[in-house]
């Protein structure tokens, strides 16, 4: 059960724990086990502290009953182990039966980290642009940083499409009305739910929408709807309450 385990700071509480269940409180703090932790169909009855403990292979915990206060405080997981999404996914189910929201997202993580690193390419890049877009659903300043960079990154180029390339202080000067309206006309296709996409067309006076700029706002437009879904996505799941 605990082969290749060095315990630094653990409490037992009592003898009288049995290999089925710990009736008592019990503490691996600090512990590292460098191989499987094997926690297999144990039954937690009381307080189990795993806090700053390292998992050089990821712990098993399927068909175990975890107590309401289980500490998983600055633990170090691996997931490269052969067993690793399988086994956070335990621990993220056993976390969804007491409500413990936190614990349940840090699972999940783990769960699409482990996923990730067995995925061949390029599902890779998937999960890659998941975690990178939204820390797989958690994250809420994630993708409200990258929608806030792409509209000014699709600024840049609508501008350089406007002006034929001209960012000089003449350009400017003599476009200011056109500057104003190319400002609008980049907020809607970055947030197309809030402004009518349909006045966007006239917002570009004197630009014929080729194959290239049709291209572009469509690709403008799609990834401000996908950070716009992995945004609603980090507001739910951040304040998600379960009854």
């Amino acid at each position: 059960m605990f082969d290749q385990t060095v315990f630094c700071g653990a409490n037992f509480s009592s003898t009288k724990q049995t290999t089925e269940s710990f009736e008592f409180p019990i503490s691996f703090r600090g512990c590292v086990f460098s191989d499987y932790a094997n926690f297999k169909n144990r039954r937690f009855r009381n307080t189990a502290d795993f806090e700053g403990a390292e998992f050089q292979v990821a712990p098993l915990f399927h068909g175990s009953e975890l107590h309401q206060h289980t500490v998983f405080t600055d633990v170090r997981f691996d997931i490269l182990s052969k067993d690793a999404e399988s086994a956070y996914r335990a621990l993220k189910l056993a976390m969804n039966k007491h409500h413990a929201h936190a614990e349940e997202m840090m699972f999940f993580r783990l769960e699409m980290q482990a996923r990730r690193y067995k995925t061949k390419w390029p599902g890779k890049a998937l999960y890659w642009l998941y975690e990178l877009c939204s820390d797989y659903g958690q994250s809420i300043a994630r993708p409200a940083g990258i929608l806030f960079g792409s509209f000014w990154l699709f600024l840049v180029w609508y501008w350089m499409i406007l002006f034929n390339g001209r960012l000089d202080e003449v350009a400017a000067t003599a476009g200011s009305n056109r500057i104003g309206k190319l400002y609008v006309f980049t907020l809607e296709h970055t947030v197309p739910f809030l402004l009518p996409v349909v006045k966007a067309v006239d917002t570009l006076p004197g630009v014929g929408f080729s194959a290239w700029t049709s291209t572009l706002v469509a690709i403008h437009t799609t990834i401000s709807i996908v950070l716009f879904f992995f945004l609603l996505l980090g507001i739910r799941n951040r304040f998600r309450l379960k009854g």
